[in-house]
């Protein structure tokens, strides 16, 4: 029977005790190997070599020696358990992975291997069975993909998550969580427990309209929030929420549509803030100043604009006890209580006078 070309790469299968594809019987693996070296010889993104069915690495192609750091005359013959970190090769990983490689034909993994100069990095590995007619294995096919950056940005990404997620769970003066695309709720940080009373076992999952008012909740506003946030990207807005006792507090509430790669609504996440005291506050200020406002001669007006503004400045002539004129700068400042009621002014006057005969 004739030889084929030397350019067949023949199958694992080829290689049997028996006359095959016009191949005398007993042909070496290395002829084989030798139509595979000239196949992958020149790749170099990929590791691709053939190890005997021991484990001996019998082939080395420019990607492995990329990747590995080997030249072919260091590593051709050497047992590849080599490529694998002490500690890997002491539960006896590398003989596994051929175990389960004959067993299944296939055998794939992620790891950390290690490079000639004792690096490491993060490796895709994928190993084939050779087998004959008889199923008996040959020798394997191991291709190897150099996996670090990505894995580095992966564990980057998650130790950054990992860092936020800390973070939230621990504020305490904001409710943060995210909702499903729903609107049902799908994390509950400390925040959020102690502004709105619910653990995170008796909310996780329902819908967040429960912290709004029946009001609200009748004229849709939950949803039209949502609605407002997926259009957006962002939505922020201000009104009575409800605790779990059902007492109201005054919220600044800002809703942020998540979504993936392709544009595709994941979820929200919501920030709700509560402004009850700085609310009551304000209305404390505008009771006040429109109070003053039914005396409107000038004195009370300054007051009435301390209240409002927080502190008034003018300059003007004054009159001293004995009836001499001044030229004063005068700053009156309001006062408030912890609650924010009005308590009354401070007022500091300088006398300018000789100041302004310099003008």
């Amino acid at each position: 029977m004739s030889e084929s070309s030397e350019n067949d790469f023949p199958t694992p299968a080829a290689t049997t005790d028996t006359e095959i594809h016009g191949r005398p019987a007993g042909e070496p693996l290395r002829k084989v190997e030798e139509q595979f070296e000239r196949l992958v010889a020149g790749v170099r993104d990929y590791a691709i070599f053939l190890l005997d069915a021991n484990g001996v690495v019998r082939s080395w192609n420019a990607g492995a020696e990329r990747i590995k750091g080997y030249l072919p005359v260091e590593i051709i013959g050497q047992h590849f358990s080599r490529f694998y970190p002490a500690d890997v090769r002491s539960t006896g990983w590398p003989q596994k992975e051929l175990a389960l490689a004959a067993r299944d034909g296939h055998f794939e993994d992620e790891g950390w291997r290690v490079r000639k100069d004792g690096s490491r990095f993060w490796a895709n590995v994928v190993i084939s069975a050779l087998y004959d007619d008889a199923g008996k294995v040959r020798g394997y096919l191991k291709i190897t993909r150099d996996l670090t950056e990505r894995k580095l940005a992966e564990e980057a990404l998650r130790l950054s998550e990992e860092r936020l997620r800390l973070l939230v769970e621990g504020v305490s003066d904001y409710a943060i969580f995210m909702l499903d695309a729903e609107g049902k709720v799908a994390t509950w940080n400390t925040g959020a427990e102690r502004l709105k009373g619910y653990k995170a076992d008796e909310i996780i999952g329902r819908h967040f309209s429960n912290f709004y008012p029946d009001e609200a909740r009748a004229r849709r506003w939950p949803q039209q929030e949502l609605e407002l946030a997926t259009r957006d990207g962002r939505f922020e807005d201000e009104g009575w929420r409800l605790r779990k006792d059902g007492t109201r507090f005054w919220a600044n509430v800002v809703i942020t549509a998540l979504r993936d790669a392709d544009g595709k609504l994941q979820g929200f996440a919501k920030i709700t803030r509560d402004l009850t005291e700085r609310r009551a506050a304000e209305e404390n200020l505008r009771a006040a100043y429109a109070d003053l406002e039914r005396r409107v001669d000038e004195r009370t007006r300054e007051l009435a604009d301390a209240i409002r503004d927080g502190r008034v400045e003018d300059e003007g002539w004054r009159i001293r006890k004995d009836g001499t004129r001044f030229w004063a700068n005068v700053v009156i400042t309001a006062l408030f209580d912890e609650h924010g009621r009005h308590i009354g002014f401070t007022k500091v006057t300088r006398d300018f006078t000789d100041a302004r005969r310099l003008r």
